[in-house]
């Protein structure tokens, strides 16, 4: 078990705050105490956070930590008369609740440039050596002066370090020690520090070494200093991971659509599934407008784990990343103004392997996405669904409008795409029908482009594998199936069409023009390069199960139209610039 035991106890007298203690002062928008704990709320090492504040401040904390969806923290104490009383009375309430021999992290909740190798490093040498203690070595000369007046003594530079934190021992230790302390007429009186305490009682402290950067607000100097850290540390991060140049041209088209998107202005926008394709894009759309049209957009993004947001989207201040399943009660009780659910497993193996997984995404997410908007009254929701509801085409169709359905094998387990995605927008009618919910539903046919997966078992997602791999495309059946692709910002630009523009409730995205049977989808990649020298190869598997049984995917997108959405590339262009995507992302990864 590894604890932050956090201690907010300053009054704030030195920063001239009338009043506010120091920990609430912002920086970006957000205070310094919660700045503090979001690097131990992400650290994947801590398992709990224990905080001492100052009492009459505990409600205010509570609310800061609720409205930042900081989950990690166990219990806030009341502070004590000194630093030392506010860190005993945090770690006795960790030391009443976990096993003694955890590892506790003390740290200053004015310190919210705490890194997260810091954090980890901390953590191992604790394992190694019993104890850590953060220090920086000096680069000023020291001077020792009793008076105040006169230079006593210079000590050499070389051997002179200046404490930081965090400060980490054994849980059980460390109280024993504050303890021991406690009951002697002397008690905290020369007290500098935990480091201080535990080598005055015999354990020997090992230094872990931190950056400079690592500063503690105290002065209103300080204060200035994280302002500045925090700008440049934005300003680096956003040009070493500037935003692709192929992204960037989708999202300035998206963008240029006549699409209505003041209506966005000052409103909280979640979109599920944030980390896959058409979610990233969502999210890089959202903070584009933010950017370029200071429309002051909210982005709640719900993704199952963070690390899959894509690094130019991390760190932003108008995006809040919930960390949760969808098929769990919506963890975010502010009010949203609109919803796009776009969670689901579209990947083959996943339909094969897990069937009740992808039929839950669609049934429970749903639900729970449309209660969220019931709930919050939002302006408008979206349920991202499938051109697989319309099943196997009978003999007399050729392709599907939006009130026109073929058959689906209900008792085939890869049905549980299709037959979810019906469901979940049965669910959005009735939610429409029952409690007004202003719920509509959007069918992208097959859709490609920066951000899919080549890994995922989709056939354009393996044929672009060979292709970026310089490999002959194997075909594993006749390819025969013909479909409908559509490229992704094509396809986002319907989405919010439907969101902002659209009062009817179920639309179909698709250019028509780019109805294509698999096998040409195959001869098409291979004609885009032929200085590869790639071949179609012929390699029929028996076994087809996980793959969709339609023979025929083309949907009519008319309905669409009507609002003023129209496709913006070929197929050849479009592929064209997904390989080109992938293979410079494979460069800058160095594969």
């Amino acid at each position: 078990m590894n604890i932050a035991i956090i201690f907010a106890g300053g009054s704030g007298t030195r920063m001239k705050t009338h009043g506010l203690p120091k920990q609430f002062l912002k920086i970006e928008g957000k205070t310094i105490i919660v700045k503090t704990l979001e690097n131990f709320e992400i650290n994947k090492q801590i398992d709990k956070i224990y905080i001492a504040c100052k009492e009459d401040w505990i409600d205010y904390l509570k609310e800061e930590i609720e409205q930042s969806g900081i989950k990690k923290v166990a219990k806030i104490v009341k502070g004590g008369e000194s630093g030392q009383d506010s860190i005993f009375n945090a770690l006795y309430a960790a030391y009443e609740e976990n096993p003694k021999d955890s590892i506790v992290l003390i740290h200053d909740g004015v310190r919210p440039f705490i890194s997260q190798e810091l954090i980890n490093q901390n953590i191992e040498d604790v394992k190694k050596y019993g104890t850590s203690i953060t220090v920086t070595p000096c680069f000023e000369t020291a001077i020792q002066s009793s008076n105040g007046e006169l230079v006593e003594e210079v000590p050499n530079r070389s051997e002179m370090y200046t404490a930081q934190a965090p400060q980490c021992f054994r849980l059980g230790q460390i109280v024993e020690v504050h303890q021991k302390v406690r009951q002697t007429e002397k008690g905290y009186d020369g007290a500098v520090d935990s480091c201080n305490l535990m080598r005055n009682n015999g354990y020997p402290v090992h230094m872990t070494m931190g950056p400079r950067n690592n500063i503690k607000v105290t002065t209103p100097t300080d204060y200035y200093l994280i302002q500045a850290l925090y700008k440049y540390k934005k300003d680096e991060y956003r040009s070493e991971n500037e935003l692709n140049k192929i992204i960037e041209e989708d999202i300035n088209h998206i963008l240029d659509n006549p699409i209505n998107f003041k209506k966005l202005e000052n409103s909280t926008v979640l979109i599920t599934g944030a980390s896959g394709m058409i979610g990233t894009y969502l999210l890089y759309t959202l903070a584009i407008l933010n950017d370029l049209r200071s429309l002051n957009i909210k982005i709640v993004a719900l993704v199952r784990d963070r690390n899959k947001i894509t690094e130019y989207l991390k760190n932003r201040d108008d995006i809040i990343v919930l960390e949760q399943d969808v098929c769990d009660r919506i963890n975010y009780d502010d009010k949203v103004d609109y919803i796009i659910h776009a969670a689901s497993p579209a990947s083959p193996k996943i339909m094969k392997d897990a069937p009740v997984d992808t039929l839950m995404a669609n049934t429970l997410g749903t639900y729970n996405t449309l209660k969220l908007a019931k709930k919050s009254n939002a302006k408008s929701y979206v349920f991202i669904s499938s051109r697989e509801v319309y099943g196997e085409p009978y003999e007399w169709q050729e392709e599907f409008k939006e009130d026109t359905y073929g058959f689906i094998d209900p008792l085939l387990p890869r049905s549980c795409y299709p037959e979810g995605k019906r469901a979940a927008e049965n669910m959005c009618v009735t939610f429409r029908e029952q409690y007004g919910v202003n719920a509509k539903i959007v069918r992208p046919a097959h859709t490609y482009g920066p951000g899919m997966s080549i890994h995922d078992g989709r056939v354009q997602a393996d044929f672009l594998k060979n292709v970026v791999e310089h490999q002959n495309i194997l075909m594993k059946s006749t390819g025969e199936s013909l479909r409908t692709y559509t490229y992704i910002r094509d396809v986002v630009a319907g989405i919010f069409f439907v969101l902002l523009e659209a009062d009817d409730i179920a639309y179909n995205v698709a250019d028509e023009q780019a109805k294509i049977t698999i096998k040409g989808l195959a001869e098409l990649l291979v004609g885009l390069y032929p200085e590869r020298k790639l071949k179609v190869e012929m390699k029929i598997e028996e076994n087809q199960k996980g793959v969709a049984p339609f023979k025929l995917g083309t949907i009519n997108s008319e309905k669409i139209r009507a609002l003023g959405w129209k496709p913006t590339i070929t197929i050849e262009e479009g592929f064209r610039r997904t390989v080109e995507y992938i293979e410079s992302n494979q460069a800058k990864e160095g594969k």
